[in-house]
């Protein structure tokens, strides 16, 4: 409801003044185009209504063409051209009031220059301007200019006019009227652009707050529980995708398996929690490791990890391998249970491949799982690349 909006309803000010500025920025952004084009139609016409005035008001012309050419139209083309500098908009209204003003005076003084009838056409003119207050100007502008018209036409009439009082009160009755419609017309364009824009802020910064949602659950549907790296199922995505990437580039895709080693002794001997505990800092080494687009750290199951490198050689991921064992060692979590070391350990494998239409990502998890397999055959706490079976075969 528009009763739930915060906003003055006497002045069309929003309470917060970080939503006013919002709403100045929406609407400058929404009408500046038509605003531009609503100049230019009103300097065309104001200009061209200058060859009637020969015709008009021949005795003050001079005077008429002056007022068009060296006042108003200026300085309608010079606001105009403003309205392309970017810190405009912070004084648009205050411009198009002083051109609606100018061009208000000048028909006044138009009105009191010609000679009747001349006069009374100038006066419909006058009317004409007016009619423009609510299309250039939000109501609190609309409001000022208008009355101020209406002040200065009945000071310019009094003064340099010997106007009868019956057409003074003719006249003024249809100015009056004119500016009350004018504020009731703005007040319902202004309090209805404020409250479009504030149901469209609402319902913006719901959708955002919705989207952000989506993403923080996304993610967490991505994520190990436990230790914050990411799940099995991302970890199925990601490689599925840096798979056919790598095909495309024909680049190196790396891939390092590894598990705890006597993990099972490690949690019987000291409890679950402990076990918790031992998974969550072997998983904050892999998070911590320097990461590009392409690579990713992941739980693969239990107590096995995996992290995917993308565009990496063979070469390169023996040493990050070693790295992530030499940070695991280097924690230094007692295992007393272990067979390997007085400490938490963990066997590695590497496998890597330049990805190719004859293979796919399961050839590539089987060399890496092979590998790991060799490194816990060959004694543990230790990194071991793949091998084909020809290497494999003694010389």
């Amino acid at each position: 409801m528009i009763d739930e909006i915060p906003f003055n309803p006497y002045t069309l000010t929003f309470n917060s003044h970080d939503v006013e500025a919002k709403f100045q920025n929406y609407y400058f952004s929404s009408t500046i185009r038509p605003m531009r084009i609503g100049i230019l139609l009103f300097t065309f016409a104001f200009a061209i209504f200058g060859v009637l005035d020969y015709y008009i008001a021949p005795e003050a012309a001079q005077w008429v063409w002056m007022i068009r050419y060296l006042i108003v139209c200026p300085l309608a083309i010079l606001i105009y051209i403003l309205s392309f500098v970017p810190s405009f908009r912070d004084w648009w209204q205050l411009a198009m009031a002083i051109l609606v003003l100018a061009a208000s005076f000048g028909v006044i003084a138009m009105v009191a220059l010609a000679e009747p009838p001349g006069s009374y056409l100038y006066y419909a003119g006058l009317m004409m301007v007016l009619f423009s207050t609510f299309l250039f100007l939000r109501f609190v502008w609309a409001t000022l200019c208008s009355w101020a018209v209406v002040f200065a036409y009945n000071l310019a009439v009094a003064i340099f006019t010997n106007m009868q009082p019956k057409f003074m009160v003719n006249n003024n009755f249809f100015l009056t009227f004119f500016c009350i419609s004018i504020m009731f017309v703005s007040y319902q364009l202004d309090r209805s652009n404020r409250r479009a824009f504030y149901i469209e802020d609402d319902l913006r910064q719901a959708r955002d707050r919705a989207e952000n949602l989506a993403n923080e659950m996304k993610l967490l549907s991505a994520r190990d529980g436990l230790t914050g790296v990411a799940n099995r199922r991302m970890f199925d995505e990601f490689l599925e995708k840096e798979w056919r990437r790598n095909m495309r580039t024909q680049t190196p895709l790396s891939l390092i398996m590894f598990d705890i080693d006597f993990f099972k002794r490690y949690n019987d001997g000291y409890g679950h929690q402990a076990g918790d505990e031992c998974l969550k800092a072997v998983a904050g080494v892999i998070k911590n490791l320097p990461r590009r687009p392409g690579d990713l750290s992941a739980r693969y199951g239990g107590e096995e990890f995996a992290i995917i490198l993308s565009g990496t050689d063979h070469n390169n991921s023996m040493k990050i391998a070693e790295n992530v064992r030499h940070g695991v060692e280097g924690l230094n979590l007692l295992h007393e249970y272990s067979q390997a070391a007085h400490c938490v350990t963990i066997s590695i494998g590497v496998a890597a491949m330049i990805p190719t239409r004859r293979d796919n990502v399961g050839h590539l998890i089987e060399r890496a799982d092979e590998a790991l397999y060799e490194a816990k055959r060959k004694g543990r706490n230790r990194v071991e690349p793949y091998r084909s079976p020809l290497e494999k075969r003694p010389s």
